[in-house]
């Protein structure tokens, strides 16, 4: 694949053409109006770097918060750091969760999380923090992509500022989960194949693929951005069909296959949780969905990043031949939402991908109404100073409202805790004789010690009930978690009563 997609840079080559076809190809009508605009080399790596800084602080400030966020997240959580916990017990390569066994994911991003906790011991914070590392490390990504893709500094610069800020891209870098270390090496593998596209160095593909492969590996739906790249990438292709149709194929190939044969060893060995690929489906869901995603990117994206967004579609409607990468990137994530709409209303972060660049959009709505204003250096001035503002109004409700959360949860009503603090029982469970304890989830799990040689999870109301009738566990831990979300199971008059008929006290 390597000398098939190099063969641009070959001079006098029959196949290849020259760099200026690229650029006719890539620029075949007249300059978009953000094209050139630049800044000082001083002033555009100084602002990077203050972007950078920001959002290093906001990503790493709620790290040591307990494993009780909001619904889906938690369990996530709860998922992923069980199986680096277990990895001590079990071996690096045998991944056992609330559910034993299990590959149904590749070990990648718990692997982060081991390293961390072998580093650090383990804690919430050292289970955040290699996901919070790759969520800094993605915003000067989107810098050096949109610089190269839009051909302007200033524009790249507002993009960065925002994905810095905006509250999914801060909360999920906050999360044990598989979602922002995929994305961070997918934009990385984005920035090589447009590198690759510009000067033609033989080096940039192989790091483009090596970045894209670690990308799917850390998370396999990532699988989806592959019209994307080879949109990016298209301008450079070998000029001869067939053989540009050979390097896609084995880029594609050589990029999927360490994920697709961890996949078919899961299967192979029936540790893979089958009910993972079947989910409900049925044409209500997609339209409850669909009524539901512009609330979500209204949330996701802070009120003034969406107002933004929806003042920068036209302009990239407009020009939309030199970003049709972007429009493929994000559009290919409305395919979950219409596969399996039950699960992205339960989970309200498949839109993450999109998000990191859905920013783009965003600055451009930013920025055009101030080009219309200002020019030259007085354009640029504008331009960061109204960054400033917008960046300085989400941080503050970024720093207010870590869990993206706190609204909806003053509106819930809740019952007292019962615990000192979070998962307090959990601890204690940790620290006695290891009996047959049942658990509410894997969260809880994690704090009980992990290992589900002696800790089984309920999966609904009557696992509970069943658990309790059955006497065949010594402990049962169902947390209330704080408030930060409503308990998976109320302790109410019966649920207490039929403990205490059984001879469970608190």
């Amino acid at each position: 694949m390597t000398a098939c997609w190099c063969r641009w840079a070959a001079a006098g080559s029959p196949e290849s053409g020259s760099r200026s076809n690229i650029a006719r190809a890539l620029h075949p009508l007249r300059p978009a109006p953000w094209e050139g605009q630049h800044l000082s080399p001083g002033l555009y790596r100084g602002g990077l770097i203050l972007i950078v800084l920001v959002g290093a602080v906001l990503r790493l400030a709620h790290l040591a918060r307990p494993f009780n966020g909001v619904g889906a997240t938690a369990w996530n959580e709860g998922h992923y750091a069980l199986i680096a916990l277990n990895f001590d017990r079990y071996g690096p390569w045998s991944q056992h969760n609330e559910l034993g066994a299990d590959y149904t994911f590749s070990p990648g991003v718990p692997w982060l999380v081991w390293l961390a906790f072998k580093a650090f011991g383990p804690s919430e914070w050292a289970a955040r923090l290699p996901i919070a590392l790759f969520g800094i490390a993605a915003i000067p990504l989107v810098a050096a992509l949109v610089r190269r893709l839009l051909a302007s500094e200033q524009v790249a610069l507002l993009a960065a500022g925002v994905d810095a800020v905006i509250p999914e891209t801060v909360y999920f870098a906050q999360n044990v989960q598989l979602d922002t270390p995929s994305i961070c090496c997918a934009l990385a593998g984005a920035v090589a194949i447009l590198r690759y596209r510009d000067t033609g160095r033989r080096g940039e593909t192989i790091a483009g693929a090596a970045w894209i492969a670690l990308a799917i590996w850390f998370k396999f739906t990532t699988a989806l951005l592959y019209p994307a790249y080879l949109a990016l990438w298209w301008p450079a292709r070998p000029r001869r069909t067939l053989w540009a149709a050979a390097a896609a194929v084995a880029f594609i190939g050589l990029t999927v296959l360490p994920s697709a044969a961890w996949i078919a060893y899961g299967r192979l060995t029936h540790q893979t949780l089958g009910s993972f690929y079947q989910r409900d489906w049925d044409v209500r869901g997609v339209i409850e969905v669909l009524i539901e995603l512009p609330l979500m990117l209204g949330t996701h994206l802070f009120p003034l990043g969406f107002v933004l967004l929806l003042l920068g579609i036209p302009a990239a409607l407009r020009w939309r031949a030199r970003l049709r990468g972007l429009g493929i990137w994000c559009g290919v994530w409305l395919l979950p939402y219409l596969a399996v709409p039950y699960s992205a209303l339960g989970n309200r972060y498949y839109d993450l991908p999109a998000t990191y660049l859905l920013a783009i959009p965003a600055a451009l709505g930013l920025w055009i109404p101030l080009a219309r204003r200002y020019s030259g250096a007085a354009l640029a001035r504008a331009a960061l100073i109204a960054l400033g503002i917008l960046m300085a109004i989400v941080a503050a409700y970024d720093l207010w409202d870590p869990t993206t959360d706190r609204l909806a949860r003053t509106m819930i009503a809740h019952p007292p805790p019962l615990d000192p603090a979070p998962f307090y029982s959990a601890k204690v469970v940790a620290r006695l004789p290891r009996k047959h304890t049942v658990v509410d989830a894997p969260q809880t799990m994690f704090y009980a010690g992990g290992d589900p040689a002696w800790i089984s999870i309920v999966g609904g109301h009557g696992d509970v009930r069943e658990a309790i009738d059955g006497e065949a566990y010594e402990y049962i831990l169902l947390n209330d978690y704080w408030h930060a979300q409503a308990p998976y199971y109320p302790l109410d008059d019966a649920l207490r009563a039929r403990l205490l008929r059984h001879r469970y006290m608190q």
